[in-house]
């Protein structure tokens, strides 16, 4: 008798995704490599899709979004999917993201995803930071103001930042003159000078100040990323903020962080300087910050509304920093800073809304 041949089934292989780790660079691109295998030889071709998805990494920020589809051919059990990853200068966490596998054609999925991480190299790269500074204006002509821009540690290779200046009470074309560009450290340099002319006059005002701000650094990150320059004034009156409301300081609409660098509680003349008070306006609600602080004596800080009316104050005991918190409409509002008895001290003074 004869008998049919037996079919021996054949079994479809499993295909399995490595997870994979990476140090990105501080620029450029490297690829992070991931691993598909098939645990057995197939006579057929095999076919897989793939595709990346965020994690805590982002596609477009942290790595090239990628996707497309992986072929075997018949012996064939590896291969290899490379995903871009960009290099930056931000001090963050590890990072990650997966690259999914789906669609097989051939075989089983026995591992769809592979994870990816990204370490971060930024912890050890060195540290820029700027100082304030002060100067008197003269009467006529330019002075230069000079703030130092330094890193923190010798490095051995070329340091770049951006900077730009940016109105505080001082305005541009009328007090100072606005500059811009880029700072270049080459291998071994720490220090660097950012020169800002103060255009003289002769009136009388208070003194008045404006920030320098880095940006965009290569191959360091920012400590410290805000300098202010106060223009102390030098014409006959001019010490300091108004000392009352109808004398407040204006410092315009409210449409970016602003810092004053001032003193309280020194002599005018005959009269103790005991109110420093601001104005400014608002044109959208939004939430009102404001922080009193670089203290050595005590004071206090008030918020007042365009009628008179207190709107809310900080009054910590000691030599402490000062804060107000909370939510403004469009409108003008007064701040009022002064000492606590009779202490005289320098302060530092920011406000800001977040829309």
């Amino acid at each position: 008798p004869t008998t049919d041949p037996i079919e021996i089934p054949t079994t479809e292989p499993n295909i399995t995704i490595s997870n994979t780790t990476i140090t990105e660079g501080n620029n450029g691109r490297k690829n992070a490599k991931f691993t598909v295998n098939l645990d057995n030889e197939s006579s057929e071709t095999v076919k897989v899709n793939y595709t990346t998805a965020n994690g805590t990494a982002k596609a477009g920020q942290d790595y090239r979004k990628t996707n497309g589809t992986l072929t075997f051919r018949p012996g064939q059990t590896r291969k290899t999917i490379n995903v871009p990853i960009f290099g930056d200068t931000l001090d963050e966490n590890n990072e990650k993201f997966n690259l999914n596998l789906s669609k097989p054609r051939n075989a089983k999925l026995a591992d769809r995803r592979g994870i990816a991480t990204i370490r971060d190299n930024d912890k050890t790269l060195p540290e820029l930071s700027i100082s304030d500074a002060q100067i008197t204006e003269n009467d006529r002509g330019k002075k230069q103001l000079k703030f130092d821009v330094t890193l923190n540690t010798r490095v051995n290779q070329r340091v770049e930042v951006n900077y730009a200046t940016a109105d505080g009470t001082a305005e541009r074309g009328e007090d100072y003159q606005r500059k811009q560009g880029k700072l270049i450290f080459r291998p071994n340099q720490r220090k660097k000078t950012i020169a800002v002319p103060i255009l003289g006059d002769t009136l009388d005002e208070n003194n008045e100040n404006f920030s320098v701000t880095l940006s965009k650094p290569k191959n360091a990150k920012l400590r410290d990323k805000r300098g202010v320059g106060t223009i102390r004034d030098n014409d006959a009156g001019g010490n300091g903020p108004g000392d009352s409301f109808g004398t407040a300081v204006n410092l315009g609409q409210l449409t970016e962080e602003k810092v004053i660098i001032d003193e309280i509680g020194f002599s005018e003349r005959t009269d103790r300087d005991t109110n420093d008070f601001y104005r400014f306006q608002t044109d959208k609600e939004g939430a009102f910050v404001l922080v009193l602080d670089d203290l050595l004596k005590n004071a206090n800080v008030d918020l007042y509304g365009s009628d008179g009316e207190l709107i809310n104050q900080s009054q910590n005991k000691g030599v402490k920093r000062e804060s107000i918190v909370t939510t403004l409409d469009p409108g003008t509002y007064f701040v009022r800073v002064y000492p606590q008895g009779s202490s005289r001290t320098p302060y530092r003074l920011s406000l800001d809304l977040l829309l």
